[in-house]
Parts: structure tokens; C-alpha cells; sequence
């Protein structure tokens, strides 16, 4: 199941009511459905482009491929509907969940109701998302929302900048102090939810704002380890404590 597309059968069948068909409803449906089988075609641009909501080109996807121009001429877009999810119900709701990085398990259950008519439990959702969609259940990484999406670039290229300094002053290895520097503090939303993702390790962005009781360290590879505590996060305060780590240092110059 995981990975399955979603396709249209009887293309020929197709072309040939599209070419025929009189009436101007029957008609808009075929011309959907002829531009959907289209190679590369994707379900949502298919829908945006004739103006209808992605559940209801779905629907007729689903109606002709189980049966055909007599089904997509009946009134109605959702008739015949089974009472369980099926192999193109599955394929569908995995197309709809990759509208999202994470879910929750209530958010799947809403919206396999709202989409598909049918109330599971959250044990079936659950069942459904493990064994049937691949999905793994996990606590997301959270990432704060103000990043620049080229932070790690950006890091490597000022640490390659500051080594070409430090070698251009004929400072070797053994002079350098290296370690990490990371400060902790209460954050205004725990990150204590598990959600359902296709990635192993989910990433979320977030509002990280934190209260005013910062805990900071420097953990050295090479060195000495220094913790303190903080008023705050801000330029002056982080200066003030990398001033306290060069102290432990008398050989290097304030």
C-alpha cells in the first residue's frame, strides 16, 4: 500500500465519451478525469486548475475507475461508497496526509470522517497509519521558527572563517579552546506530543520563546567546561559570559 498512486483506468474508454459526451456536467467530469491521466499529472494542481475541492476530483477518479461513464453520469459524487476503507480510499488518504509534515491521532480520525464518511476508533486509526500507511509515531524535533533555512551553511562557512584566522596568526591546535555553547531554559509550550509523520525524525517550527531563567554552558572538547546563569539571551549578556570562559584561560589574552 505505501507509495500507491492514484490513476485512471480506461483511458481509451474515456477519450472516446469525452469526444462524444452532450451534456456539459457529464462533460466537465471526463475533461477532469482526462486531464488528471495526463503523465505527471498531480491530483491537486488537476483540481485547482478546474476549479473543484481535491475531495471531489477524487471522488470522480474513484467513480469511474469502479464504474465507469455509467457511475460518473449518475447525480451525486459519492455514491456507492463501502463502509471500510478500500485500496483507492487508503491511496487517497495517503495523498491527504502528505499535505501535512505531522498528525495527530485525533486529527487522522477527524479527517477520515470528514473525508470519507466512516468513524473508526482511534485503536483502528492508529492500526491503520502503522501496518497499512508506513506512518511513524514519534515526538517531533522542534526547531524555532525564526531559523534561516540555511543556518548550518551559514555556520560552517563563519567556523572556516575564524579557523583562517586564527591559522593566519600562527595559533595551532594546542592554543585553541573548543566546545560547544548551549543554553537551557523553561520553554512556554513543552514539547510533549507525539504525532504520526512518513519521517523518522518529524521537525517542527515553533515559538521558543522561553521565560527569563536561562541556564548556560560551555561543554569543552578541549578545555575547561564553564556553566553560569543569565538575566538574559540577549548580545551583552552572551558577551559578558564568553569574557568568563577566557578567564579560565590564563594564557589567553582578554
Amino acid at each position: 500500500m505505501k507509495g500507491e498512486r492514484l490513476f485512471v483506468k480506461r483511458q481509451v474508454e474515456l477519450l472516446e465519451h469525452l469526444t462524444e459526451e452532450k451534456d456539459s456536467t457529464i462533460k466537465f467530469k471526463l475533461a477532469f478525469l482526462k486531464c488528471f491521466s495526463e503523465l505527471g499529472r498531480d491530483l491537486e494542481e488537476a483540481c485547482q486548475d478546474f476549479g473543484i475541492a481535491v475531495s471531489t476530483g477524487y471522488w470522480w477518479l474513484r467513480t469511474w475507475n469502479d464504474a465507469g461513464y455509467a457511475g460518473i453520469s449518475e447525480k451525486g459524487q459519492r455514491t456507492g461508497r463501502p463502509p471500510q476503507l478500500d485500496g483507492w480510499d487508503l491511496a487517497f488518504l495517503h495523498y491527504l496526509l502528505h499535505q501535512k509534515t505531522t498528525w495527530t491521532t485525533a486529527e487522522v480520525r477527524e479527517l477520515i470522517q470528514r473525508e470519507f464518511g466512516i468513524e473508526y476508533s482511534p485503536a483502528q486509526v492508529i492500526r491503520i497509519l502503522r501496518e497499512r500507511l508506513g506512518m511513524q509515531f514519534s515526538k517531533p524535533f522542534p526547531r524555532d521558527y525564526r531559523r534561516p533555512p540555511d543556518a548550518e551553511e551559514r555556520l560552517k562557512a563563519d567556523l572556516h572563517h575564524v579557523f583562517i584566522i586564527l591559522k593566519e596568526k600562527q595559533i595551532t591546535k594546542d592554543d585553541i579552546v573548543l566546545g560547544f555553547l548551549d543554553e537551557t531554559s523553561p520553554q512556554n509550550r513543552a514539547n510533549t506530543v507525539r504525532v504520526w509523520s512518513f519521517e523518522a525524525s518529524p521537525v517542527v517550527d515553533k515559538n521558543t520563546t522561553h521565560f527569563k531563567s536561562n541556564t548556560i554552558g560551555f561543554y569543552a572538547i578541549q578545555g575547561v567546561s564553564v556553566q553560569a546563569f543569565l538575566a538574559n539571551s540577549k548580545e551583552d549578556a552572551i558577551v559578558d559570559f564568553l569574557k568568563q570562559i577566557v578567564t579560565t584561560y590564563p594564557q589567553i589574552p582578554a
